[in-house]
């Protein structure tokens, strides 16, 4: 079996800026939050925990999902 980790970020939002140094600079600190989180409580990689990561920008928003997943045997 394959472990495979799905991250996914929407950058449309003004947290994000408008260039793509701004992006970058917000998409680091979402994945440098997540790092932390993972670190904390490395379940979270348990494709079977149940219960994952939100993340957010820096206005709280809610911007994209982070899930541990399993890929079946080919």
């Amino acid at each position: 079996m394959d472990h495979v980790i799905d991250i996914t970020i929407c950058v449309d939002n003004d947290a994000f800026g408008v260039t793509y140094d701004d992006q970058a600079q917000e998409v680091c600190r979402i994945l440098r939050k997540l790092a932390d989180r993972l670190e904390a409580n490395s379940q979270y990689l348990d494709p079977c925990y149940g219960s994952f990561p939100t993340l957010k920008d820096i206005n709280g928003n809610r911007i994209g999902s982070f899930r541990p997943t399993v890929l079946p045997l080919s």
